[in-house]
């Protein structure tokens, strides 16, 4: 039976589900659809670029063929447009709702703690995925208008890498909000996070003495483009996956331990209807 903490999880989410995936959907489309008209000269003028930009944005993948250009194009920035998301329902999951109000609601519920922090949890797994799904839906509709000859083993594992790395951004930012019991510092702190780690990880295909520090680059850990045009590293796969398990496990206990209550703005309204009445 669907639970309805889980419904609720989903459906609070389904504005940014829908928005996310099909604008996502889109900018992929018109990508496939651009390609047959550029692909016999699309390499000869990425090669143009400045060699240090080219290794800024890894210019060791093959820009001969469709996964490359799509490797570039498209799994190059989407990470960090889709990592947005993560943040804002990350955050917003369990302390947003603290803050609404509504969570207290749940929790005066004949329901224990733990079962409201797995549905929720499951809730963003499967928000994150839906996303996806909706990328690869429309990503595979432009593919038949354009009738590109794709590698459809490279493509779909490309996109269901995208999973694990954005519940590990989701569960990351719900671990800092209930850290800091703030969406705005928990996302500040994450949006610095990846940004940072985007531009060192760039920076390291320059610069020799960053490359040693690439194992803490988060997104590093995003093995889409590899899958595209190279080997995926399962070192690093296990790595995502073990770190995503222990901070599901931090956020239960915090959450379980959690002292849950209103925020002081949402009463504000009341003391001011209150007062003005005198």
């Amino acid at each position: 039976m669907f639970n309805p903490i889980l419904g609720k999880t989903i459906f609070d989410l389904r504005i940014q589900i829908f928005g996310w995936g099909i604008g996502m959907g889109l900018l992929a489309l018109l990508i496939v659809l651009v390609y047959p008209s550029i692909s016999s000269t699309y390499g000869d003028i990425m090669k143009e670029m400045p060699e240090g930009m080219m290794a800024f944005f890894g210019g060791n993948t093959s820009l001969h063929n469709f996964e490359g250009y799509l490797s570039q194009e498209f799994f190059n920035p989407a990470p960090l447009a889709l990592a947005v998301f993560a943040i804002l329902s990350g955050s917003q999951i369990i302390v947003g709702e603290e803050s609404q109000g509504t969570l207290e609601l749940i929790l005066v519920q004949p329901i224990s703690r733990f079962k409201v922090f797995i549905f929720k949890a499951l809730g963003l797994l499967i928000a994150n995925g839906a996303i996806i799904f909706i990328m690869l839906v429309i990503f595979s509709f432009a593919v038949l208008i354009a009738d590109v000859e794709v590698n459809t083993t490279r493509i779909l594992n490309a996109f269901l890498l995208l999973w694990p790395f954005l519940a590990t951004l989701s569960f990351l930012s719900m671990l800092l909000s209930l850290l800091f019991s703030s969406r705005i510092v928990a996302g500040t702190v994450m949006a610095v996070l990846i940004v940072s780690s985007f531009i060192l990880h760039g920076l390291s295909n320059l610069v020799s003495w960053l490359e040693a520090y690439r194992h803490i680059y988060i997104t590093a850990y995003f093995q889409g483009r590899n899958a595209l045009t190279s080997e995926v590293s399962s070192g690093h796969i296990i790595t995502l996956l073990v770190v995503l398990a222990a901070i599901s496990i931090i956020n239960l206990y915090l959450f379980v331990k959690r002292d849950i209550g209103v925020a002081g703005s949402i009463s504000l309204p009341t003391l001011r209807k209150k007062y003005t009445s005198k």
